[in-house]
C-alpha cells in the first residue's frame, strides 16, 4: 500500500497493481486476461479522477487551496490506496469484464458494492481533513477542514 511516483517524484497512482490483487483475487481467478498492464492505467486513470473529485469538492473550496498536490497527503495513505483500488474496481476493471445484459450478475453487484464502499471513505476523508500538509510543513495543517466551531447560544 504505497502512493507509484513517476520520475518527476510526481504521484503517478495512489495504487498498485497487487493492491487490487488483495482486494478482490477472485475477479482474476476467473478472468485470465487481466494482468498487471491491463490494470495500471486503470489505477492511474482512478488517481486523476479522485484528484478531480477532490478539487470540485466543497472542502477544496473552503480551504481555498489554490492546488492539490498529492505528495501534501501526509497521512491516511492507506485510505487513498483503498479509495483508487474501489474506484478502479467499480468503474474500470467489473465494467471491463461485466456482462450488462444481466445485472444480477456478480460483476455488477460488485460494482455497486465498491461504487458504495468508494463514497463511504471518500466523505470521511473530506470530512476528517487531518491528511493534507498544505503548508508543506510536513505535518496536517489544522486549519484545513470541513467542520467548524459550533457553540450552544442561548
Amino acid at each position: 500500500m504505497t502512493f507509484v511516483y513517476n520520475s518527476n517524484n510526481d504521484v503517478e497512482s495512489y495504487a498498485e497493481f497487487e493492491d487490487v490483487l488483495d482486494t478482490d483475487q477472485r475477479v482474476f481467478d476467473t478472468n485470465e486476461g487481466l494482468s498487471e498492464s491491463v490494470i495500471y492505467p486503470f489505477l492511474i486513470k482512478s488517481t486523476e479522477r479522485i484528484i478531480n473529485k477532490i478539487i470540485m469538492s466543497d472542502w477544496y473550496s473552503k480551504n481555498s487551496l489554490t492546488s492539490f498536490d498529492s505528495t501534501l497527503i501526509v497521512s491516511k495513505q492507506d485510505y487513498f490506496t483503498d479509495l483508487c483500488v474501489y474506484y478502479a474496481l467499480a468503474e474500470f476493471i467489473l465494467p471491463h469484464i461485466a456482462d450488462f445484459g444481466n445485472q444480477d450478475t456478480a460483476e455488477y453487484q460488485k460494482m455497486q458494492y465498491y461504487n458504495s464502499k468508494f463514497n463511504m471513505l471518500f466523505n470521511d476523508l473530506l470530512s476528517s481533513s487531518d491528511w493534507y500538509d498544505g503548508d508543506n510543513d510536513g505535518n496536517p495543517d489544522p486549519s484545513i477542514s470541513t467542520f467548524y466551531n459550533r457553540r450552544r447560544v442561548r
